[in-house]
C-alpha cells in the first residue's frame, strides 16, 4: 500500500492525506464529546493536505507546458536536433575552441562544434584607427563591421622597420590522407586479382564518408586548370547535394561560386541553376539576405537561358530533368514577384 502511494507521488501523497484526515475528522465528530483541540488539529492537517494538493497540481501543469516530462519530451529533442543541425561554432570563454554537447535520454546532441582552428584564415582583414592609438582588425559581413581585435601602433611601427630577410623556399605541398590514398590505390591497380586484393577492397569501400573531406578535395578539383571536364563535371554534381554543402566552410562556398559564375566545368543554363541552390544552402547556413537575392537572380537567369534553347524544349524525354528544373525556378520566382530582367518585387 505505501509504495503504490508513494509510486503517484506528491498528488497521490496529498489525496491520501485529505482522506486519512477526513477520516479522522469523521470519526471525532461522531463522538459524544469531540475534543476541540483535536478537530483544530484535524482542520490544520487538513487545510495542509489541500494546499500540497493544488501545489502539486501547479507542479504538473508547469511540466507539461515545458514538455519537459520524461515521457513527453519529443518536442524538446525535435528542437535540441534542429539546433544541432544548424551548425553553429563555439568558443569557451578563453577564446578556445571547445564544443557544446548534451546528451538526454542516452542520446548525445551537439549543440555547437568546437570552432575551426583555420575558420578565418582566408578572411580578408582591414584595419580602422581610434582614437587611442590602436587599429582595430574588422571584416566585413553583408554591410556589418565585425571587430575580431586590435594592434597597437607601436607594433605596427616595429613591424615596419624589422628586416624581412631572404623568404624561405616553399616546401612542396603534402597532404597526408591524399598520399595515403594515392598510394593504396596505385598499388591495388597493378596488383592482380585475389581473394585477398578483394578483401582489401571490400574494407575500403566500407570506410566511413566524411563529407568535409570529400569537399576539400573536390572543391579543389573543380577549381582545377586543363583537367578533364567531364569528371569535373561530375564534381560539381557531387558537391551542391544539400548533404555536401551543410558541411562547406566558407572558403569553400566562394570557390563553388566563382567554379560555377563563368563556362567552365559546366556550361549555361546548368551551371545558373546548379549557383542558385549554392546561394540558396549558403544564405540558409550563413543567415545571408544577399546570398538570398542571389538566389533569385540565378533562377532567373536560368530561366531566360533555358527558354532561349529551343532544342531543350522541344526534346522533353532527354533534358526532362532541366524541364523540371525550369519549371521549380518558375514556381519560386512568380512567388516572388521576379520580372524577366530579374527584379524581384
Amino acid at each position: 500500500m505505501l509504495t503504490q502511494i508513494l509510486a503517484a507521488g506528491a498528488m497521490g501523497v496529498s489525496i491520501f492525506f485529505i482522506f486519512k484526515v477526513y477520516d479522522l475528522l469523521q470519526n471525532e465528530q461522531g463522538k459524544e464529546n469531540p475534543r476541540p483541540v483535536f478537530l483544530r488539529s484535524i482542520y490544520v492537517f487538513m487545510g495542509f493536505a489541500v494546499l500540497m494538493t493544488l501545489l502539486s497540481l501547479g507542479i504538473e501543469f508547469a511540466r507539461h507546458s515545458m514538455n519537459l516530462d520524461t515521457e513527453g519530451n519529443g518536442g524538446f529533442t525535435k528542437e535540441l536536433q534542429e539546433l544541432t543541425n544548424k551548425n553553429y561554432y563555439a568558443l569557451d570563454r578563453n577564446g578556445n575552441p571547445e564544443p557544446i554537447e548534451l546528451e538526454i535520454g542516452g542520446q548525445k546532441y551537439t549543440l555547437a562544434k568546437a570552432f575551426p582552428d583555420a575558420f578565418f584564415k582566408e578572411t580578408h582583414l582591414k584595419l580602422k584607427p581610434t582614437e587611442d592609438q590602436k587599429l582595430l582588425a574588422f571584416k566585413n559581413n553583408n554591410g556589418q563591421e565585425i571587430t575580431f581585435g586590435y594592434f597597437d601602433k607601436s607594433d605596427i611601427d616595429a613591424f615596419a622597420t624589422t628586416p624581412t630577410g631572404t623568404p624561405p623556399k616553399p616546401s612542396p605541398p603534402s597532404d597526408p590522407i591524399l598520399d595515403r590514398e594515392k598510394l593504396i590505390a596505385t598499388g591495388l591497380m597493378y596488383t592482380p586479382q585475389s581473394p585477398l586484393r578483394s578483401q582489401i577492397q571490400t574494407t575500403i569501400s566500407q570506410k566511413k564518408a566524411d563529407e568535409s573531406i570529400a569537399n576539400k578535395y573536390l572543391v579543389e578539383f573543380v577549381n582545377g586548370q586543363d583537367l578533364d571536364r567531364k569528371l569535373q563535371e561530375l564534381a560539381v554534381k557531387i558537391l551542391i547535394q544539400p548533404e555536401q554543402m551543410n558541411q562547406m566552410d566558407t572558403l569553400q562556398y566562394g570557390k563553388l561560386i566563382t567554379a560555377l559564375s563563368s563556362d567552365g566545368p559546366r556550361k549555361q543554363p546548368w551551371r545558373h541553376f546548379e549557383l542558385a541552390q549554392v546561394y540558396l544552402s549558403r544564405s540558409i547556413q550563413q543567415n545571408s539576405t544577399a546570398d538570398r537575392q542571389q538566389y533569385f537572380e540565378s533562377l532567373c537567369r536560368y530561366k531566360n537561358n533555358y527558354l532561349a534553347q529551343s532544342y531543350l524544349q522541344r526534346d522533353t524525354v532527354q533534358y526532362s530533368v532541366e524541364r523540371i528544373w525550369y519549371r521549380n525556378a518558375l514556381k519560386e520566382l512568380r512567388a516572388k514577384n521576379c520580372d524577366d530582367d530579374c527584379n524581384c518585387g
